[in-house]
């Protein structure tokens, strides 16, 4: 029987994760320390011999379901374009007809080049794969023993700014990996998420606490409510410090001539409930 008929069978019950990046930044040893075992590779290759992916079925669970993890080869390799190694991913996703959960991006900490290739390659994975929402990616720094602490928290910090910011405000999220099973698996563990209700009279100053507080401008997501007249908005950002998603809800004053103040808790209750 061929393994996509074998994977097939459980697909409902498995969570696929793909692990991208650049060569040498760490993939296989980040699977291979997810999974606690050698090589573990379950035969899902394409093309042997030149380049190929191999897929790991893992023993630990992502919301309470089996992972398997797909191994890229390096999205810099002389041989194969980006385009290419991503098509090939999705090729072999639909003929197993599994569909992608999770893509970890790896990116050496080690690495001081400005990395406009990784970040077009974030762009392309998004546009490939149809990526509207970016929650379900993780850009993974690896590397961290081959550099000095304070040399990778500023290479980090300035990425975050320079580079990942757009990402991260979309629910994207910015992890580490320290070379343990442990670290792996905290990456994989499901993303906190938070949700803040900004309620108060008109004017009082709701939506600049939210742009201040999101570092953003004119950023609601269209998640709104009667539109042209009272509307609520859903504001998605990233905490600066702890990466964890934050939602802030937008809502218009509660002295709104149009509103009472229980319909418009009730118009809250139930975009909360919609989402």
């Amino acid at each position: 029987m061929s393994i996509h008929r074998e994977l097939s069978r459980a697909q409902e019950e498995e969570e696929v994760v793909v692990v991208l990046g650049p060569a040498a930044a760490g993939k296989t040893t980040f699977i291979n320390l997810a999974t606690q075992r050698g090589d573990c590779g379950v035969g899902h290759d394409l093309d042997p011999g030149t380049t190929k992916l191999d897929w790991v079925r893992g023993p630990h669970l992502i919301n309470g379901r089996a992972v398997i993890f797909i191994d890229t080869p390096g999205l810099d390799d002389a041989e194969k374009k980006d385009t290419e190694v991503m098509n090939m991913i999705t090729d072999s996703l639909a003929k197993a007809k599994y569909k992608l959960d999770t893509v970890l991006y790896l990116h050496p900490i080690s690495d001081n080049r400005i990395p406009w290739s990784g970040l077009e390659r974030l762009k392309l994975l998004a546009s490939l794969w149809k990526i509207d929402r970016v929650s379900n990616l993780v850009i993974v720094t690896t590397m961290w023993d081959e550099v000095k602490e304070e040399v990778g928290v500023r290479r980090e910090e300035e990425l975050k700014i320079k580079f990942w910011a757009d990402l991260m405000a979309m629910g994207c999220q910015v992890k580490r990996f320290h070379r343990t099973t442990e670290s792996a698996l905290e990456i994989l563990s499901p993303p906190t998420q938070k949700v803040v209700i900004v309620l108060g009279p008109a004017a009082s100053g709701k939506t600049t606490f939210i742009n201040l507080a999101a570092q953003r401008g004119d950023c609601g997501i269209g998640h709104d409510i009667e539109p042209g007249t009272t509307k609520v908005e859903w504001i998605r950002t990233m905490h600066p410090v702890d990466d964890h998603s934050i939602i802030f809800i937008d809502t218009p004053g509660l002295n709104d001539t149009q509103k009472q103040d229980a319909e418009m808790v009730k118009m809250i209750k139930d975009s909360l409930i919609v989402a």
